[in-house]
């Protein structure tokens, strides 16, 4: 819990902005060369590349504290979020917890993972 309140105390300092825990965002890994076979469609991400999602999760000092890279390029961002740990803690303590990154509040965690190759386990 000291970890918590020692990052909304960083992200307060840095930008004013209270109750912030981690700035979040997505990118795509392209893969090269890699076998998809008969999965090639659900790793072509938006702009027509073979990817990976990964989300990261930072504190107020740069330091990456969450790492989720097992998604495959089709995967919106939101998607990935709401099918984090993060998300299901946040939502599991009903808290209001923010990170950064997108415009949105955690929504409760989606039941349902990715229909076709969705994590066996959260990130």
């Amino acid at each position: 819990m000291e970890e918590v309140r020692t990052a909304q105390v960083d992200f307060f300092n840095l930008a004013g902005m209270p109750n912030v825990v981690g700035a979040v965002d997505g990118t795509h890994v392209e893969l090269h060369g890699a076998p998809l076979l008969d999965d090639e469609y659900i790793y072509t991400n938006r702009k027509g590349k073979h990817s990976i999602n990964v989300q990261l999760i930072c504190n107020a000092r740069y330091k990456i504290t969450n790492v989720c890279a097992r998604w495959p390029g089709s995967t919106h961002d939101s998607r990935v979020l709401r099918n984090s740990r993060i998300a299901w803690r946040a939502f599991r303590r009903r808290r209001a917890t923010w990170h950064l990154g997108w415009r949105f509040r955690l929504p409760p965690p989606a039941l349902a993972n990715h229909p076709t190759t969705g994590p066996t386990r959260q990130c």
